[in-house]
């Protein structure tokens, strides 16, 4: 509302001006608010619960949060300007990363365990989430990682499974102890069977 009085010798003898409904627009103010403050949050929440890496289009690192400086053993100085590959351990052959690209830069959102190398040399495994994120022409122009370390998880699955295997061998090897002496009682039964026939 915008107004205006006039007056003449003190005294207000005409008010003008104009009336606009804003109502929508107020509305609309309060929802972007309201949307800011809830992606505030959920950035939040990430912040705390995961590592996060955004990338330009090459894979070049814009931002990290604290948990991946944590996680990496760099610092957010060392990280930002550098290509994703620092981390790279070597564990996992060209193709692997190549269909990890094609995937991403296609637009598709990848998922994955990536087996990854600290600045210290040591290594680390990360459930992997790369999220593409288009501009307002629907380019992509960066990417979001997600990580969650779980490198203690696959350490305890690569324990299980070395127990397993050890577990195979000795069933094997019990099975041939076992199976020796019963082949060998199998043909004396035979042997004797066809003496009385």
């Amino acid at each position: 509302m915008v107004g205006k009085a006039e007056f003449v010798r003190g005294k207000c003898t005409r008010l003008y001006g104009s009336v606009q409904d804003i109502h929508h627009k107020k509305q609309t103010e309060l929802e972007l608010k309201k949307s800011y403050q809830a992606l505030a949050d959920y950035k939040k929440a990430l912040d705390q619960s995961a590592n996060l890496i955004l990338t330009d289009e090459e894979g070049y690192i814009i931002e990290v949060n604290d948990h991946t400086c944590k996680l990496s053993g760099y610092t957010r100085y060392e990280l930002i300007g550098q290509h994703t590959r620092i981390n790279k351990s070597g564990d996992h052959s060209e193709d692997f990363y190549e269909e990890m690209w094609r995937d991403i830069s296609s637009g598709k959102i990848w998922r994955g365990d990536l087996h990854n190398k600290r600045k210290d040399g040591s290594s680390y495994w990360v459930d992997t989430i790369i999220v593409p994120m288009k501009n307002e022409h629907g380019i992509i122009h960066q990417y979001l990682a997600i990580r969650n370390d779980i490198t203690e998880k696959r350490k305890h699955l690569e324990a299980i499974q070395l127990q397993n295997e050890k577990l195979r061998e000795i069933a094997w090897t019990q099975s041939h102890i076992v199976r020796a002496p019963l082949a060998r009682l199998l043909g004396l039964i035979q042997l004797t069977s066809e003496d009385h026939c």
